[in-house]
């Protein structure tokens, strides 16, 4: 049991040190939203949904996502955790299809 609890806080460590916190929360998710910026958009979703490739820090930002969407931001610092909240709903709201072909992708390779 208590070589159990080590393992468990061992990866949830490994989780969170791996995760580029300040990358994640300052990236502007809002100008995927802009009507304006249709380019950045497609970008981001040929990116996301392995369409297209992954260009600068789009890369890094992706392996990010990915492993917050894997654990539900449970690792996540609070303010983290409420900006995921936030920009997953505006994509359900927004953009549904994309996100559920994106989760369905990064779940099935739990």
């Amino acid at each position: 049991m208590k070589l159990l609890c080590v393992v468990t806080l061992v990866v949830f460590a490994a989780v969170a040190e791996s995760l580029d916190v300040d990358l994640v929360k300052n990236y502007k998710f809002e100008n995927i939203f802009d009507p304006a910026q249709d380019a950045l958009r497609k970008e981001y979703f040929a990116c996301m949904l392995d369409k297209g490739p992954c260009n600068g820090d789009l890369q890094k930002l992706k392996e990010n996502i990915v492993e917050i969407v894997k654990t539900n931001c449970g690792e996540c610092p609070v303010e983290l955790q409420q900006r995921y909240a936030d920009i997953t709903q505006k994509f359900q709201k927004e953009y549904p299809d994309e996100l559920h072909d994106f989760m369905s992708k990064v779940l099935a390779k739990k």
